[in-house]
């Protein structure tokens, strides 16, 4: 069942940002003590949790849309702030708390509101997806995008290098970084959720590793997840942690939702003006992005 696997999909997020925090507190301490400690048991249950919950996220991906498994990937915060409370003694605020409230009352209206059942796809049904006009031409619309963006960051951060900052530097620099990222970075997802599909496929009967396309996502999904890593961990060394995290995780997941719903049609056929409908679904993804915000 979809129900199923999208809470599947927010305990694995959960457990994939639990796995960050005791490893996080162990290079604290460490930095701290100036003591390496490469063999403490936390930084091994962390790495452990992590893992153990990555691999149930891509699991997740063959059962159920993309679209609804974006918007749940904001379920993370909520760890944050929950095992940053109990693991690491931090304090937690009203607005924190009024944040996870919205990050709950948006995530349970996504899911609502999504399509319920699940589309088996074959290798052969995913590359001809990729032929559909909607979705070519949204790749001509992420490619226009990808490279303006890029370029208005390197126009704006070389007047920065320089000594003259151009207008509006601090959020044009920040947005313009997170689009041109965003955009080669949530098409890890795409590929996780196919790859999942032939993975499944494979193990119930139907092989699909005899067709090429296979080892494309494969290879693709492994440069396309390595890429958003980099950027995550570059987009930090760059700008203020508490700002750009949030603003990376909106566009990440605008932006998954948009190419999941064109090139899985995962929208279709929603009803327009009810709530478990467009209205709901895009109701619930607002509320999620104000939650994200309000945690930041």
């Amino acid at each position: 069942p979809v129900d199923r696997d999208n809470s599947i999909n927010s305990v694995s997020s959960t457990n994939s940002r639990t796995g960050l925090i005791p490893r996080s507190a162990t290079v604290k301490q460490a930095e701290l003590t100036k003591v390496k400690n490469k063999g403490s048991h936390t930084w091994l249950i962390g790495t452990t949790i992590f893992v153990c919950g990555s691999l149930l996220n891509f699991w997740s991906f063959g059962y159920a849309p993309q679209s609804t498994l974006a918007s749940l990937e904001s379920s993370q915060f909520v760890a944050n702030v929950v095992f940053a409370r109990v693991i690491l003694g931090a304090k937690i605020t009203k607005a924190q708390l009024t944040g996870t409230a919205m990050l709950v009352i948006g995530c349970t209206m996504v899911v609502m509101s999504s399509r319920q059942n699940a589309v088996e796809y074959t290798a052969e049904d995913l590359m001809n997806l990729y032929t559909r006009i909607p979705y070519i031409v949204f790749l001509c619309v992420a490619f226009s995008l990808l490279v303006s963006s890029r370029l208005i960051y390197n126009k704006y951060h070389k007047a920065a290098e320089e000594g003259n900052p151009l207008p509006r530097s601090a959020v044009v620099l920040p947005i313009s970084y997170c689009v041109f990222s965003a955009i080669i970075g949530t098409q890890q997802f795409l590929f996780a959720k196919c790859l999942s599909e032939l993975l499944r496929l494979t193990i119930e009967g139907d092989n699909q590793m005899v067709n090429p396309f296979t080892y494309f996502c494969l290879i693709m999904w492994i440069f396309t997840a390595v890429y958003w890593v980099y950027r995550m961990n570059d987009a930090l060394k760059r700008f203020r942690g508490e700002f750009i995290i949030p603003v990376l995780q909106v566009h990440f997941t605008v932006i998954a939702i948009i190419s999941g719903g064109i090139y899985f049609e995962e929208l279709i056929g929603l009803p327009a003006f009810c709530c478990p409908g467009y209205t709901g679904f895009f109701s619930g993804v607002l509320i999620v992005f104000g939650g994200i915000y309000m945690l930041a």
